[in-house]
């Protein structure tokens, strides 16, 4: 049995995971590519990238992962870490 506070910190890292270089995130019709993430004290650098564009967002980190909403961001694809772990998640199944 885990405490509140282990389960929080293991949905914080999960959603942590979700904006690792590699994800695709939307902003309105727009996808962008993550290609680099630079962690400050309150937040993430993320260089995004789509076709010739390149852009650098900062978006806030709150207790339970990053405030994508904030930003007007939300994630399309997860990194291709990830998505071989959630691949391998519905074999088992």
């Amino acid at each position: 049995m885990s405490s509140a506070g282990t389960r929080e910190r293991e949905r914080y890292l999960a959603n942590m995971a979700r904006i690792q270089p590699g994800a695709v995130l939307a902003h309105r019709a727009r996808h962008w590519t993550v290609t680099k993430l630079r962690r400050t004290e309150t937040g993430v650098m993320l260089t995004l990238v789509c076709g010739r564009r390149s852009v650098k967002a900062y978006v806030g980190v709150c207790h339970t992962g990053p405030d994508l909403w904030q930003s007007g961001l939300r994630v399309v694809t997860p990194p291709p870490a990830s998505r071989e772990m959630f691949r391998a998640d519905r074999g088992a199944a």
